[in-house]
């Protein structure tokens, strides 16, 4: 646990909260996103359980090719907090998934950006150094090939250096994905598994709680999601064959992401933090209809519509 001065703690908490909200509004108003009523049915649209207060937001924008974004702040008590983004994107176009976390815990600053790539380009096969061993199958020349493509378009060297400068800042600390949580569950796609859901850019550090820590934090968030609408100004239509993997892929990435935010929801939260996930993933449409592994039942995600 870090010792931190309370009031520089108290002002950091409002700086990343008004980071968050203006994040979020932003996405919502350039390209044009509709609230959808959809955490009211877990009781997460407003709350204030077990010393945390927040609510949920749902939203959706298929003109804008984004099939659901998902807008989460939670405040404690005891100076703690969690504020979360996730925008999943329509198989159309092959713009990554957006999920960014932004909060505080155990005397430090969270901050998550990452970019869900949308085909599985085995990135959990990365080297230390930033390599991947030489294609010698079938499926590691075509997760190749989604790499290069990748890097084209999305995971360029300037996206890189920026992600190597913030890992770099004055006293951050970056934390591995757990490689079991972040695996993807289901049919492969290419390679020998379904791989992971992170992207090569995934940014997840442990922040001072200072002034100097928060200003890292929310310079981040705003370079991160302007980033990401960028890439969605003007994307590239998917192929007939890429629309159909990338909605396959789709489903196993969300249900994976779901499943290891319900287990780290209930571990920070209690009982309720299993509804605070479904609230916070959205309908799956044809995805993950089966949730009784979470203890949740069946998710009903229809709403009346084709």
């Amino acid at each position: 646990m870090h010792t931190v001065d309370a009031s520089v703690a108290s002002v950091v908490a409002i700086e990343l909260s008004r980071a968050h909200e203006a994040t979020l509004q932003r996405l919502v108003d350039t390209l044009g996103m509709e609230h959808v009523e959809f955490a009211e049915r877990y009781e997460c649209d407003r709350y204030d359980q077990g010393g945390f207060a927040g609510a949920v937001r749902s939203y959706e924008a298929p003109r804008s090719n984004v099939a659901w974004c998902s807008g989460l702040a939670l405040c404690g008590a005891d100076g703690s907090s969690l504020h979360a983004i996730t925008a999943w994107n329509t198989p159309t176009v092959d713009v990554p998934a957006l999920r960014t976390r932004l909060g505080i815990s155990d005397g430090m600053i969270d901050l998550l950006i990452d970019y869900l790539p949308r085909l599985n380009g085995g990135y959990e096969a990365c080297g230390t150094d930033g390599s991947f061993p030489e294609p010698d199958s079938r499926g590691a020349f075509a997760q190749a090939g989604v790499r290069s493509a990748y890097d084209k378009a999305f995971f360029t060297r300037e996206a890189r250096e920026w992600h190597a400068a913030v890992s770099a800042s004055a006293g951050a600390e970056r934390v591995s994905p757990d490689p079991e949580s972040s695996r993807v569950a289901g049919r492969r796609q290419f390679g020998e598994s379904a791989g992971v859901s992170y992207g090569p850019l995934l940014l997840s550090l442990r922040l001072p709680l200072t002034d100097a820590g928060a200003e890292v934090a929310v310079r981040a968030l705003e370079h991160g999601a302007g980033q990401w609408l960028r890439w969605m100004a003007d994307p590239a239509r998917s192929s007939w064959m890429s629309n159909r993997m990338q909605y396959d892929r789709d489903c196993q990435v969300r249900q994976s992401v779901y499943r290891a935010e319900a287990a780290a929801f209930e571990g920070r939260f209690g009982e309720w933090g299993l509804a605070l996930a479904a609230a916070n993933a959205g309908r799956h449409d044809q995805a993950g209809h089966n949730t009784l592994g979470l203890g949740l039942g069946i998710v009903d995600d229809s709403d009346g519509r084709d």
